[in-house]
């Protein structure tokens, strides 16, 4: 069954994505609209695309699920979904989950990886975030998953190597 990983900014959700990458898992390839990271391909981590693009995409139905969180946008396109096989990996946000159909919930194991605020701003740290925007999204994550309760196993403060 496909995995879906939820968790707040530097949770360890693309270190879970990896690890289970390299048991033979594949990546769904959602769009974005945010920045591109040093470390990250087009095409290959995510479709980077600007904002009209994505709403003109939007207006066309073109993504299953899609969600506006810190000032970015995420879209899983039908394609994408559709396509899922058994060893699919998906990364979203709780609000597509609250939406999903209970046919389309039952067929993915999600996992929700709930990490303490310290480390997670360390993380956010290590990449160069500035205060502000560490600020911005612990209290946008607080908000998101304050009440979420929609997952299928939890893991506490999951340790990066």
């Amino acid at each position: 069954f496909p995995v879906t990983i939820v968790g707040g900014a530097c949770s360890g959700k693309d270190y879970l994505k990896n690890i289970l990458k390299s048991y033979g898992f594949d990546t769904s390839i959602s769009y974005t609209t945010r920045r591109q990271r040093e470390s990250e391909t087009m095409g290959i981590d995510y479709f980077f695309i600007d904002d009209a693009k994505f709403m003109e995409y939007v207006s066309y139905g073109y993504f299953y699920e899609w969600a506006d969180f810190n000032g970015s946008k995420y879209g899983t396109t039908h394609t994408e979904w559709n396509a899922i096989n058994p060893n699919k990996i998906f990364i979203m946000t709780p609000q597509p989950l609250e939406i999903m159909s209970d046919k389309d919930r039952r067929k993915c194991l999600v996992i929700y990886l709930k990490t303490n605020d310290e480390e997670r701003i360390n993380r956010m740290l290590l990449r160069g975030a500035s205060e502000t925007e560490i600020h911005e999204r612990i209290c946008a994550d607080d908000l998101i998953y304050k009440d979420f309760k929609n997952y299928d196993i939890c893991f506490t403060d999951l340790a990066i190597k």
